[in-house]
């Protein structure tokens, strides 16, 4: 998700993609609490430079199908839950 130019990103998963290969990748969904600390954040410092976007994109999975729409099949999500050992 750290991943601050999603064009650059995906091109050079299309490139070392076999066939029929797949993409996974692990996410906070911007509605949880690390989302909403990475929104606080950025609501608070200075932007980001031009064309650099925010983490929390890549947890919105209509963003992410938009940004895999071209060169992949259709993305499908799970959402689970992480635990911390107390």
């Amino acid at each position: 998700m750290f991943a601050p130019r999603p064009d650059i990103a995906i091109a050079e998963m299309r490139r070392v993609l076999t066939p029929g290969g797949r993409v996974a990748f692990a996410t906070w969904p911007p509605e949880h609490f690390v989302g909403r600390l990475l929104a606080f954040v950025g609501r608070h410092a200075p932007p980001p430079p031009a064309g650099v976007a925010p983490p929390g994109q890549w947890g919105n999975p209509a963003l992410v199908g938009e940004r895999l729409a071209e060169g992949f099949d259709a993305p499908f999500f799970e959402r689970g839950t992480m635990t911390v050992p107390p």
